[in-house]
């Protein structure tokens, strides 16, 4: 009888520790509004290993186990790739072994214009990482430099966009690149 509450109790926990993960909730705006048509692909080790459709009004739900290290990149058509990291290795993740920390998230894109150096946002714009214990011990940390970097981007997709210039997609940065273009993308950006 002893074993067999001994071996209940090792399961339960185990149990814990197999289901213990990181919620982001969240939506994807545009101008206030949500975007249809975003997709979330999630990278561990520069590999993609899912990939998650955000509702009609750009909400989503993703679920991150603990224990990783992930780069998540939030695309829509015509729009520029954001990246963010998750990072859920830490000791502290350990003892919350059976409960899922809800993390909000909101995430604001820009238009994608022909000519405009997108380079600042090859680099992730934060984190979601442990910064503490209890309910909110994941929150998205914003890396200050790469916002900074960024902003000068958005201050131009707005401007083009309120002067009625058509955004471009990644389809057509394909067909519009050439030797000397001033445009800088990562492989990712084209499909390649």
């Amino acid at each position: 009888m002893r074993k067999l509450i001994f071996l209940s109790f090792v399961l339960m926990h185990l149990q814990g520790f197999l289901f213990a993960q990181v919620n982001l909730l969240g939506e994807v705006k545009h101008t206030n509004s949500g975007i249809d048509g975003v997709i979330i692909q999630v990278l561990e080790n520069g590999s993609i290993v899912r990939t998650v459709n955000a509702n009609k009004r750009g909400k989503f739900t993703l679920e991150i186990p603990f224990e990783h290290d992930y780069t998540l990149v939030f695309r829509a058509p015509y729009m520029i790739p954001v990246r963010i990291r998750v990072n859920t290795k830490s000791a502290n993740a350990l003892n919350a072994r059976d409960v899922a920390i809800e993390v909000p998230l909101q995430m604001e894109l820009f238009h994608r214009y022909k000519g405009l150096d997108i380079s600042a946002y090859n680099s992730p714009i934060g984190e979601v990482k442990n910064i503490g214990t209890g309910e909110n011990s994941f929150q998205f940390v914003p890396d200050l430099g790469v916002i900074g970097n960024v902003k000068s981007v958005n201050a131009e997709s707005i401007k083009r966009e309120n002067q009625g210039e058509p955004p471009i997609d990644s389809e057509e940065l394909k067909a519009s690149r050439s030797p000397g273009n001033s445009e800088t993308l990562e492989s990712n950006d084209l499909g390649e």
